[in-house]
This record gives structure tokens, sequence and C-alpha cells, in this order.
């Protein structure tokens, strides 16, 4: 409902509910939730990957581009912030559950016994991509960030920031 709401006020400048938000999602959610065979949400769970993938490389470049601006790293970078512990395992965890995706790339595998060979080269990249990731927004932004950083993309470039969003 966030993202939702910020879409919407950024971009057209309307305030809703977050109530009605949340319950606009559910109707989009509940029926999604009675799909028996994960197979068949295949092709769409490709377009979410995509997506995805190009929110973050629209935050990644606007890291990159605050850190031309604004000199190559911000001037509030600590080793460790105790307040923002519970924040980063929470996220930690949703990167990386990904039942949703291992299923079905198993299923589909013309050769499946390659499978944990495969798995463990995506996880590898996948720390990889998220380690300089995180530390490229850190070293760009510091502390001074939202909650979730396309709000900020979205403040400084309202359309890619909205656009992002959207496929969020």
């Amino acid at each position: 409902a966030d993202n939702s709401s910020a879409v919407l006020s950024t971009l057209f400048d309307v305030h809703v509910s977050h109530s009605y938000l949340m319950l606009a999602q559910i109707a989009l959610y509940v029926p999604l939730s009675w799909v028996r065979k994960i197979k068949t949400l295949s092709k769409s769970m490709v377009l979410a990957n995509f997506c995805v993938l190009t929110g973050l490389f629209v935050v990644l470049g606007f890291a990159f581009s605050t850190m031309a601006e604004n000199g190559a790293i911000a001037n509030d970078i600590g080793v460790f912030r105790p307040n923002g512990a519970i924040l980063y395992i929470g996220s930690m965890t949703v990167c990386f559950e990904g039942i949703g995706l291992v299923l079905p790339i198993r299923e589909m595998m013309t050769e499946p016994e390659a499978f944990p060979r495969v798995l463990s080269l995506c996880m590898f990249a996948i720390v990889v991509f998220f380690g300089i990731f995180g530390m490229c927004g850190y070293i760009a932004f510091g502390d001074v960030v939202a909650r979730f950083v396309i709000e900020d993309v979205a403040k400084s470039y309202p359309a890619i920031g909205s656009g992002a969003q959207i496929e969020y």
C-alpha cells in the first residue's frame, strides 16, 4: 500500500487511504492464491523478476548519479548502526526467500541433476549483486534515505521512480 500511495500522490496528487489500497490488493491477491500449480504462474514470474531487476537497476543508477553529483562518499557513513540491524535482517530474509522461484526452475529443467550446481551459482551471483547494491547505496546516500530508497528516486525523478514503484 505504501508504494501505491506514493505513486498516486507523486504522479496524480491523489491521496487514498492505505486501508482502501490494501483492500484493492487483497481483491487482486486472493484469486491468485487459488492457483494450484505453480507451473501455471511461471511466465508471470519471469515478468515479475524482470520488473524487480529493472527497479534494482534504476536505484543503482540513481546511486551512481548521486555519487557523481555529490562526490564519491556520503558524509554520515558509520560502521554499524544498531537501530537498523533488525530491518537489515528482515530485508535480507526477504531477499533470499526464493521458494517461489526455485521450485518452477527445477521442474522446468531438462537436466534436474544439475540443479544443485545451478542453484549454487545463482545464489553466489545474488549475494555479489546485493552486496554491491547495498554498498553503492550506502556509500552514495549514507543515512539520508527514506525507508524504501525507491521513494527517494521518485522524489528526484518522478517519472522514472514512479515507474519503478509501479513495477513493485
